[in-house]
């Protein structure tokens, strides 16, 4: 259920970018003077800026896609009062429904929801209600998403980076390279340019996600 553990500490204050990865994350964040506060992140939709201080900390937890955070008042307190270190606390607090899991898998390398539920062998209505029911995001959002994270990340890659932008898009799926820019644009705020010198998104993307 848990991808990843890691940190970040703000070296100076200002704001930080997080983009669409797919995932939520349990986090705690400790400002100095201030008490540690512990949430779960949200599915973003378009990169999102939040301000830190300088010395903020964070230490989180990276959430597989389709992991929710219990509505249970005690496990959720169990969880607040965790350091993340305590992952029975942490565990408690968690769903996966192996359905979503199979359903958002499927849906990474398949051409259309209709082939993503044929696999399953279910019908599209009811993969569909899945996916929304579980996530509270469409299958067409998880396709875009995993879409633009994978063509994000080999555009940003040393290797990569002398290929034609146009096989890119046209490998990728996209209709042309202006559909594929228009894509990283909306989920990234960024552009091929941008992703080829490197920095803070093409950074983002090396962290785990859904892709």
């Amino acid at each position: 259920m848990i991808l990843e553990k890691w940190s970040f500490t703000a070296r100076s204050a200002g704001y930080e970018t997080i983009v669409p990865d797919g995932c939520r994350d349990v986090i705690i964040r400790k400002s100095i003077g201030l008490a540690p506060v512990v949430f779960v992140s949200e599915l973003d939709d378009f990169p999102r800026r939040i301000g830190v201080r300088e010395g903020d900390s964070f230490i989180g937890l990276r959430l597989r896609p389709g992991v929710t955070v219990s509505a249970d008042p005690g496990a959720v307190l169990a969880m607040d009062r965790a350091d993340l270190d305590d992952m029975a606390a942490i565990r408690q607090a968690l769903i996966a429904c192996p359905r979503t899991t199979e359903a958002l898998a499927a849906l990474k390398s398949a051409r259309g929801t209709a082939d993503a539920a044929r696999e399953l062998g279910v019908s599209i209505r009811t993969f569909q209600r899945v996916v929304n029911e579980a996530t509270g995001r469409s299958p067409a959002w998880w396709r875009r998403l995993a879409r633009v994270r994978r063509v994000a990340a080999k555009i940003a890659s040393i290797q990569a980076r002398q290929d034609s932008l146009v096989e890119m898009a046209v490998d990728a799926g996209f209709s042309d390279q202006a559909h594929m820019t228009r894509e990283l644009q909306h989920w990234l705020g960024t552009t091929p340019g941008q992703l080829r010198r490197g920095g803070p998104v093409a950074e983002a993307l090396t962290a785990c996600g859904y892709e």
